[in-house]
């Protein structure tokens, strides 16, 4: 269902033929249209961006949660996830640009010891996490978010593979800033692997890792899917998917922390079929022009590209999808396993959206204090799921028009 935009006093709909010349109208005067997602409303603003020359309606920071869950631009409120922590800190958007500044909390050029750094235990217990700055695992499940490859409906059946989960990234990697730099210069993520255009995808790729090369100083960042590890003669490769000529190098400390760290995502991956592995890696170039991997982490995600973090977790999101739902799933972003989080949002409740939590019998009393406090937020409905439970709720998309 077509969504509805104010340009003054004109309203919208945005499959009306006049549509796209009023959107870039909006950008050349600098107007910010109003979407009237919320019935009885007088309208949100957003702000219009301009990407390949194309024009896209952006919904304006911190303003996710007052837009109709039915809306291409509703967002749950931050503090439902491991978002709330972060935003104002670790991700700091400007509106006056449209750019976001990210604050990492690991290293993106070269150090002493850079080459002996480990990926870091982020799956120790603890309650609470530094938001000030954006952990590897962080950083992922943010861009993972930003793409909205979190999101879901029923539409979407069918219509994921590599090709779109790259494309996404890349749009939500644009327009980020971290150490002074663009973010999407640093990042690699691998192009789906046609025999017969070998030479020139390795071509592409070269020119994009050549920052990470020795003389640079810099490292490069990849995200892409684990098809399997296998041992070399000094440590451990990763090998990639659409990558089969580009592995990954671990030296035999890195190795024996990645099986140490991230055993539950590795068996996780491993038990259920069709879901998927992904790793986040920053990387240098040996001299021999292959990269050697400085940090990283491992996310499970399910056969539609969603992200789990637990057989129960992927339950509720398999129930979700079986049953033709739309929601969001939550994200922890920096907060430890044990921080209890909306494991998803469903979009497709009447007047608000519903945050389903995970039950779990063993939380310590900090535990349920957080949980208490993410419950009580007033812009959505919370219920506590345990497998096989009845979703609450309708099956149908909240509706969009109102005029």
């Amino acid at each position: 269902m077509s969504q509805h935009y104010k340009f003054g006093e004109e309203i919208l709909a945005s499959d009306d033929a006049k549509f796209l010349s009023r959107v870039a109208m909006a950008h050349s005067r600098r107007i910010r249209p109003l979407c009237m997602c919320v019935p009885g409303g007088n309208g949100i603003e957003v702000y219009v961006a301009r990407r390949f020359e194309k024009y896209h309606l952006k919904r304006m920071p911190n303003s996710g949660p007052g837009h109709a869950p039915g809306c291409d631009h509703y967002e749950p409120h931050d503090d439902l996830t491991g978002l709330g922590q972060l935003r104002g800190q670790a991700i700091i958007d400007d509106e006056a640009t449209g750019e976001t500044l990210l604050k990492l909390a690991f290293p993106m050029s070269r150090g002493p010891a850079r080459l002996a750094m480990a990926s870091a235990n982020e799956t120790k217990p603890s309650v609470k996490s530094d938001g000030t700055k954006l952990s590897i695992r962080g950083l992922l499940h943010y861009l993972w978010n930003e793409a909205q490859l979190t999101h879901w409906h029923p539409r979407m059946q069918g219509k994921r593979g590599w090709a779109v989960v790259r494309n996404e990234l890349l749009r939500a990697a644009e327009q980020k800033i971290t150490k002074g730099k663009h973010f999407s210069e640093m990042l690699y993520i691998p192009e789906p692997f046609q025999a017969a255009k070998k030479y020139e995808i390795a071509r592409r790729r070269r020119e994009i890792t050549a920052r990470a090369q020795q003389h640079t100083k810099q490292l490069g960042m990849i995200i892409g899917e684990v098809k399997g590890f296998d041992v070399s003669i000094n440590g451990e490769r990763i090998v990639i998917k659409h990558l089969p000529d580009w592995n990954l190098f671990l030296n035999n400390v890195l190795a024996r922390r990645l099986r140490s760290n991230f055993e539950r995502e590795i068996e996780l991956v491993a038990q259920n079929m069709g879901s998927h592995l992904i790793i986040c890696a920053t990387f240098e170039m040996s001299r021999a022009d292959y990269p050697h991997v400085c940090e990283l982490t491992l996310m499970p995600v399910n056969e539609q590209w969603i992200p789990f973090e637990s057989s129960e977790d992927l339950a509720l999101v398999t129930q979700c999808i079986e049953e033709e739902r739309h929601f969001i799933k939550g994200m922890r972003m920096n907060l430890a396993h044990d921080s209890p989080i909306a494991a998803v949002i469903l979009t497709d409740t009447e007047t608000m959206s519903t945050a389903l939590y995970h039950s779990n019998g063993r939380a310590s009393a900090d535990e349920l204090s957080i949980l208490a406090e993410r419950m009580a937020f007033k812009g959505s409905a919370h219920v506590v799921v345990s497998p096989g439970n009845r979703l609450p709720g309708t099956r149908h998309k909240a509706k969009l028009t109102n005029h």
